[in-house]
């Protein structure tokens, strides 16, 4: 007579969607092993503790945040896109792969793609930049659109744009010199995000251009979009006088 029937169930091990991290979100691999392979990356730690990050596919990693001593992005052999993450690593982006937003602040390199993201590393001279924020110095002359606070080749052709009075560009405030100027120089048709805190006691009041037009009016603009032009412009939050200001023989109201 046949026996009962058995039913075999197979196993596959787990495939990590990302890397494993701490509560800091520094990148870690585990004792008795110096590399983590997952699903599109693989973690390695080489002979000085230091970590590094392959990554072939980006599509499990958005909204992560991984801290580590350098990541890749793609390869000759694999293009990728990264979206959405954190990390503190010097970036090395292949051709054919790109960032398309994030927020890194160490370096950037390679011959790929920048499509998005706030950068306060330096960004190589073969790294193309499309668009998004950058605070550190720039070497590549491959920008088609941006908004940059720090160096960018004087062969690249841009638009400065200036805030004064502490306001913030982008979320970047220098607070340069008497006037507290934030000034940025912008690269293609970019819509630049204007920041202003009163001081207690003040009434916002709205935005001047140029010292000429007041572009957006009432206490609830202090934070306001704008569309660059191709011209320099200057853009100063206005308050209303108080008490104060009278007695002190002020007449302007510009932040």
């Amino acid at each position: 007579m046949p026996g009962n029937p058995v039913t075999l169930t197979a196993t596959y091990p787990s495939i990590h969607k990302v890397p494993t991290t701490d509560s800091e979100g520094n990148v870690t691999i585990p004792e008795g092993t110096d590399e983590v392979q997952g699903d599109g990356w693989t973690a390695k730690k080489d002979d000085e503790g230091k970590t590094t990050v392959e990554i072939t596919d980006g599509k499990n990693l958005g909204n992560t945040t991984l801290n580590c001593n350098k990541i890749t992005i793609g390869s000759a052999e694999t293009s990728t896109t990264v979206s959405n993450i954190t990390t503190n690593a010097d970036v090395t982006v292949a051709s054919g792969s790109a960032i398309e937003g994030g927020t890194f602040s160490g370096n950037v390199s390679g011959t790929g793609t920048i499509e998005g993201g706030t950068f306060s590393g330096n960004v190589g001279s073969e790294v193309k930049i499309n668009g998004d924020t950058f605070t550190g110095n720039v070497d590549s002359t491959k920008i088609n659109g941006g908004v940059f606070a720090g160096e960018i080749p004087t062969t690249v052709e841009s638009t400065k744009v200036t805030a004064t009075g502490g306001a913030s560009i982008n979320n970047i405030q220098k607070n340069e010199g008497t006037n507290q100027e934030t000034a940025v120089q912008v690269v293609g048709e970019q819509q630049l995000s204007l920041a202003y805190t009163p001081d207690e006691g003040r009434t916002f009041y709205g935005w001047q251009k140029d010292q000429t037009e007041i572009i957006a009016k009432g206490e609830d603009t202090n934070n306001t979009n704008v569309t660059v032009e191709s011209t320099d412009s200057v853009y100063t939050p206005v308050v209303e006088m108080n008490l104060s200001d009278i007695q002190d023989g002020e007449s302007n109201i510009e932040g």
